[in-house]
């Protein structure tokens, strides 16, 4: 069913409402009845939520060890209404390209979000949307004058059967930078403005506690006007990857699994496929995590 009226409550005084109809006998009598306060947030279900994703990686190509890790935190008003932010880390353990290793730390993307779970559910169908802000965190993309990202998804999730799950997110994104684009060591590069995403997604539990998680992305990117030598100037570019993932619920807050990401499928003009390179490029992941 629709929940507007939760999504009204959470941007006007970021807690719970409460709606309270009376009941009035007629002008000559002196009493009144109240039905009971119906509460639009239900702040049972109210609590902080956050987890911890460390994840050891390996590419295999390059022979490059490094951790791609996730700091989440946030307030769940209920079961459906979700406001955090997430913040993506990078350390480089050995790269045999760099001459420097060890951990340095680095921030990638972080951003905030609202997210609004079964916005409308019928039977084993739920669509659930969410809004995200994206920050200047990543040092490369902010030198390159980006001011913030906007991207806004819907979800579309449908149940199988009792141990399959398949959904299917549109996703696009703006782009805002402050300039067209920017020169890295003597290259042009134009900034993007527009991405759409598209992911499909199959969860199957294999037993109670072991999943598996199996998500295809595709992003079509177009770029801005800079230069005529710029790289992807004013132009589409393509990717396509595939990141399967098996996670085992050690504990209700403590999971570990084992994940592999591909490189990009697709030659990025769109003109083919790169099903080879993109395989071989791939990064092997351990997994481990932990939630409030």
């Amino acid at each position: 069913m629709f929940r507007f009226t939760k999504v009204l409550s959470l941007l006007c005084v970021s807690g719970a409402l409460f709606a309270a109809p009376t009941t009035t006998t007629a002008p000559a009598a002196t009493a009144t009845t109240s039905q009971a306060p119906v509460a639009l947030i239900d702040k049972d279900q109210a609590r902080i939520v956050g987890e911890f994703d460390l994840r050891p990686s390996y590419t295999s190509k390059a022979g490059e060890i490094h951790t791609e890790d996730t700091v989440n935190l946030g307030y769940q008003f209920d079961r459906t209404v979700t406001l955090d932010y997430t913040q993506y880390f990078l350390t480089n353990f050995m790269n045999p390209d760099s001459s420097t290793s060890g951990t340095q730390l680095r921030a990638d993307d972080g951003f905030a979000r609202l997210k609004l779970k079964d916005v409308i559910k019928e039977n084993d169908t739920t669509l659930g949307v969410q809004t995200r802000v994206y920050l200047p965190t990543h040092s490369g993309r902010r030198d390159a004058g980006m001011v913030m990202s906007w991207r806004n998804q819907v979800t579309i999730a449908q149940k199988l059967n009792n141990s399959a799950s398949v959904d299917f997110t549109i996703a696009p994104y703006l782009h805002a930078y402050n300039r067209p684009g920017t020169t890295v060591a003597g290259a042009d590069q134009a900034n993007p403005w527009f991405t759409q995403r598209l992911i499909l997604n199959a969860d199957v539990n294999l037993t109670d506690k072991l999943t598996l998680s199996v998500p295809f992305y595709f992003d079509a990117n177009r770029t801005r006007n800079f230069s005529a030598t710029a790289k992807n100037n004013d132009s589409w570019n393509y990717m396509l990857v595939v990141w399967p993932e098996v996670n085992y619920q050690l504990t209700s807050n403590v999971k570990i699994g084992g994940a592999w990401y591909s490189d990009n499928f697709l030659v990025a003009d769109g003109s083919g496929f790169a099903l080879k390179d993109g395989a071989e490029k791939g990064v092997f992941q351990l997994i481990m995590n932990y939630s409030l």
